[in-house]
């Protein structure tokens, strides 16, 4: 654990003691919080499964949303190693004009359908692109957000002979997978309040790049220093490409969250951005869907940062608010 000065250790003690009392609440979970890139703070808690095995810092959680993260740095890996070019058109199956990544990776495409509707009503990726195919641009790069369309990106990565696993093998970092797991017993099952127990595995098979990925605390700690730049992997300038704000993205303002007037919100190439002031700026991706809630994140002008997993019911967003407002409220040295 890094050590950090008195007036810093109150700040991060406080944040831990309130996310703390909210994890007790829970199924189980994985929390870790991060200051200059090294662990301050890290903790694993509760049953992966119903009262069944205990929760390790490698046992992997689904992440949902946050797959787009991570889907999003295993390209920028690819890109590095010029497999890729994010500028490349392509013509996709579901699109009638050709795009790129940038267009997925940001959800510019100009065509709107987000597709959960017909995920959870069950209908198969081939079945929802066949709508796609039915309609027309709505706008020029404007900023919708989807999971059909950010899956696409799956059909450029097979267009260069990469599977999802493959890329995401390729990042070279243990705990992070996609289904099918070869030893299930170290998976978190979401445990819902009272829907479909099969919500999570019909996103996670239908649109694996959007949310289908899952990963361990110890996974997710060296894919987000990686993404931070506390890792070695991927040139500065090739990751400042994906933390580059594309398009404006209020509709976080929907999420009832307290968040101060002067907050800005964008969508990079994967990751959200809200820019607090002109000095601040929280880069991150959360998750959520009846059973688990998954956040990764980080600052860089207050150097912090926080990962929190859970497969439990968090119906209000209680730990999201209160990870905004540590990030909001800390006092960098």
């Amino acid at each position: 654990m890094v050590s950090y000065a008195d007036n810093t250790s109150a700040q991060f003690e406080h944040f831990i003691e309130k996310m703390q009392v909210k994890a007790d609440k829970v199924q189980g979970g994985a929390f870790a919080v991060f200051y200059k890139g090294e662990v301050v703070h890290k903790k694993v808690f509760g049953k992966a499964r119903l009262n069944k095995n205990a929760v390790t810092e490698k046992t992997l959680f689904p992440l949902a949303s946050v797959s787009k993260a991570i889907t999003a740095i295993a390209i920028a890996k690819l890109i590095e190693e010029k497999k890729l070019l994010l500028d490349e058109n392509f013509s996709l199956s579901g699109l009638k004009e050709k795009t790129n990544l940038i267009q997925i990776l940001s959800h510019t495409t100009g065509y709107q359908i987000r597709g959960d509707y017909e995920i959870e009503k069950g209908l198969t990726y081939l079945q929802i692109l066949n709508i796609l195919k039915q309609q027309k641009k709505t706008c020029k790069n404007c900023y919708y957000y989807s999971n059909v369309i950010f899956n696409l990106s799956l059909q450029i990565l097979k267009q260069h002979n990469f599977l999802l696993k493959d890329a995401i093998e390729n990042l070279n970092i243990e705990g992070i997978d996609v289904a099918p797991f070869e030893q299930k017993e170290i998976v978190a099952y979401i445990h819902p309040s009272n829907r479909d127990p099969y919500l999570y595995s019909k996103y996670a098979i239908t649109v694996p790049a959007s949310a289908g990925i899952y990963a361990s605390l110890n996974g997710a700690t060296e894919l987000l220093r990686l993404a931070w730049g506390y890792k070695e992997g991927i040139d500065q300038q090739i990751l400042n490409q994906f933390f580059s704000s594309r398009a404006v993205a209020n509709d976080i303002f929907r999420w009832k969250l307290n968040l101060p007037k002067s907050t800005k919100s964008y969508y990079g190439l994967g990751w959200r951005i809200l820019k607090f002031n002109a000095h601040d700026s929280l880069f991150f991706h959360s998750g959520k869907v009846d059973g688990m809630f998954a956040f990764i994140g980080f600052m860089p002008s207050k150097k912090i940062a926080v990962i929190f997993m859970i497969n439990g019911y968090d119906k209000k967003l209680h730990n999201m608010q209160n990870i905004m407002d540590f990030f909001i409220n800390f006092q960098a040295l």
